[in-house]
């Protein structure tokens, strides 16, 4: 009988001690889940100056869907270095340069000493445009034509006029055919003054990713060279 009772005895020491290795073992892999690392950024090109504004920031988000801000030990566009510092509650990369253009930038960012990561940002340059005789009406409407193919499936473009008095209009196109003219309705300028004015057009960009431990969100804004016209009745 004692013999019995201690083989119970161990029989269910054994069990407690699998119950435990299987609770720690999954104690573990719930502590090991990664969180998801968060990269936001916006990259901006001036093309008459061929200037590029680069600002990002990175937020990790855990299993609760708790965000906190990431600090990086680098983090490089197009090989360089960008100024860190904290705004807020979020740890912000920025960058002003000049360089020449390309339709892909390498993004790098150091977590810490040993892990590093990189992913592409894509700009699409914007093809050359123009205005019949540089005029724009404020009574028969005027078409702005494409010099060269322009895409158009997933980019927004922003029509930017301003007049003598600086006065502005701001002209949203979406969804536009492919290298079909832009019609550019006489009520969308006829607050603008006649005479003298200048144009510019905006290409805009948005990405938005995710994969299994990373949310990648990003806006590129592509700026063309100011083109002077002339507005009429």
């Amino acid at each position: 009988m004692p013999t019995t009772k201690n083989s119970d005895t161990l029989l269910l020491a054994f069990i407690l001690l699998i119950s435990l290795c299987f609770s720690c073992n999954f104690s573990q892999k719930e502590t090991t889940k990664k969180n998801i690392l968060q990269v936001d950024y916006y990259v901006r090109y001036l093309q008459a100056d061929k200037q590029f504004k680069v600002n990002i920031s990175f937020t990790e988000i855990d299993s609760t869907k708790k965000i906190m801000p990431r600090k990086m030990e680098e983090v490089l566009f197009a090989n360089k270095v960008l100024n860190g510092k904290k705004i807020g509650n979020q740890y912000r990369y920025q960058l002003a340069t000049q360089m020449p253009f390309s339709e892909n930038y390498g993004l790098t960012y150091r977590l810490n000493q040993t892990e590093i990561d990189s992913l592409a940002i894509p700009i699409q340059a914007m093809s050359d445009f123009s205005i019949k005789k540089g005029k724009v009406s404020k009574t028969a409407g005027t078409n702005l034509m494409f010099v060269g193919d322009e895409q158009s499936s997933k980019e927004t473009l922003v029509l930017l006029f301003s007049d003598v008095n600086n006065k502005t209009a701001t002209i949203k196109i979406g969804n536009h055919s492919q290298n079909a003219p832009i019609i550019i309705l006489p009520e969308q300028v006829r607050h603008l003054a006649v005479g003298k004015g200048k144009v510019y057009l905006v290409k805009k960009q948005t990405v938005q990713t995710a994969s299994k431990n990373l949310a990648l969100t990003g806006l590129t804004e592509y700026y063309s060279a100011v083109k002077e016209i002339e507005i009429i009745e």
